[in-house]
């Protein structure tokens, strides 16, 4: 049945991906043209906005199926904080869109070496840290932590957006949630990103967690065992 699942996802998503390349294709012609005027210019930037979204959502659908196919991970030694800063890097763009700060704070790790997988980790942080920097305010701070006690990784990355209701809370790592309010292919897209983050979390043996309260922002949490470093 898994088997089944995956392959109609697989060919959805490749039929999807289709047809936005070839939307992605005209909108670039569009503007090679010139003499748009400024309200077609705003309509083409939605169109290609919206398809960015639509692609996202596709990976994402592609990422979760092929999380739950993998049954051993890969597991090396690597500098977490160096693989964080080249996350924070690649999306130093976005932050700079919305003039959003990036601080990190890895005082508590007394190395920044762990064991895991360690392409897996990485795109659990990019999925975080983008996750906050898109619902951060403007002008907003984004602070990501990482410590270590006793055999675990703690790791939290916090946001000063506009924060998220109790009701809802419990429901932001399943797949396609999104509260009555946010209904958008954006949303949903970030609803993956979250699923993923659990995911890969739970596959290393740990946990995820949010604390967050209206008007103050989100905290986002995981846990992860550190296995001994060979």
């Amino acid at each position: 049945m898994n088997l089944q699942r995956t392959e109609f996802i697989t060919n959805v998503s490749h039929d999807l991906q289709s047809p936005l390349k070839m939307i992605k294709g005209h909108l670039i012609l569009l503007e090679r043209m010139g003499n748009l005027n400024k309200e077609q210019q705003l309509y083409v930037k939605l169109i290609g906005d919206n398809v960015e979204n639509m692609s996202r959502l596709v990976n994402k659908m592609l990422n979760l199926e092929r999380l739950d196919m993998v049954e051993t991970l890969n597991y090396s030694r690597f500098d977490f904080q160096e693989k964080t800063d080249e996350v924070v890097q690649l999306l130093s763009p976005s932050a700079h869109q919305k003039k959003v700060t990036i601080q990190t704070d890895y005082s508590g790790l007394a190395t920044p070496y762990i064991s895991a997988d360690q392409t897996l980790i990485q795109q659990l942080m990019y999925n975080l840290i983008d996750n906050a920097i898109k619902y951060s305010q403007r002008g907003g701070v984004v602070s990501i932590r990482a410590e270590k006690e006793a055999a675990l990784l703690h790791v939290s990355v916090r946001d000063e957006g506009k924060g998220i209701a109790p009701l809802d809370q419990p429901y932001l790592f399943e797949r396609f949630y999104h509260s009555e309010e946010d209904i958008s292919f954006e949303t949903s897209a970030k609803g993956l990103g979250l699923a993923i983050v659990k995911s890969i979390a739970e596959k290393h043996g740990g946990s995820v967690e949010v604390d967050s309260q209206l008007g103050e922002g989100s905290t986002f949490k995981f846990t992860i065992p550190v296995h001994k470093l060979s």
